[in-house]
């Protein structure tokens, strides 16, 4: 994946720089214009997949500067539209994000849950997680491809941050995404599989309303 590149300076004081740059292609979901992959072959939807796999596999590999604290890419608070649309945290371990509103599952879930889950719910303060560098919002329309769906670039890194290793996989398949024509399939095949933190997901989300 590449990076923009930030200029060497011989300056030693403080200051603000902004760098910006382009990238070709435009994204594969575009409001007002619908799905691109409407259009793209069984070969190209394939090559997307790995592409996409490899990027958030070179995301993975990155430590955290931070230890085991959830926050954003400085170590300060984050923003995920998984949760809502302020910045939240950070969180010093894992079990204290996971004891948070935003990842409970409330009464009406826990009613209808099935043994499997209700053991998840009660095994989840003390399961152990890597943190992991997540983009946040990978999804379709932060996805720029060219005109032969050749991915060329990640857009959009607000929500980028240090969170626990389902993360990415989570906040991709968040609402009705998770059940998104053909975005399901690229899930399902290029992110990494957490079945048992998905699981938690869906009894979450029921209950939780990130608005």
């Amino acid at each position: 994946m590449d990076i923009v590149r930030v200029p060497y300076s011989q300056n030693k004081q403080r200051s603000w720089l902004m760098i910006t740059t382009t990238l070709p292609g435009s994204p594969l979901f575009i409001n007002g214009k619908g799905h691109r992959l409407l259009h793209a072959s069984e070969t190209h939807v394939d090559h997307i997949k790995v592409v996409l796999a490899d990027w958030v596999n070179q995301l993975r590999a990155l430590r955290s500067p931070y230890g085991k604290r959830v926050s954003g890419f400085l170590g300060g608070p984050f923003l995920s539209y998984r949760i809502g649309y302020s910045f939240t945290g950070p969180y010093d371990t894992t079990a204290h994000f996971h004891s948070q509103p935003f990842c409970t599952v409330y009464p009406p879930q826990l009613a209808v849950a099935s043994t499997h889950a209700l053991r998840l719910i009660e095994d989840r303060p003390n399961k152990v997680y890597e943190i992991r560098l997540t983009h946040g919002d990978l999804l379709l329309h932060n996805i720029l491809a060219d005109d032969d769906f050749r991915p060329t670039g990640l857009i959009d890194w607000e929500c980028a941050g240090w969170m626990p290793e389902y993360w990415e996989t989570a906040s991709s398949s968040r609402n009705q995404f998770g059940r998104m024509w053909c975005w399901k399939d690229i899930l399902h095949d290029a992110f990494p599989k957490y079945e048992d933190d998905l699981t938690l997901e869906y009894h979450i989300q029921m209950g939780y309303d990130s608005n």
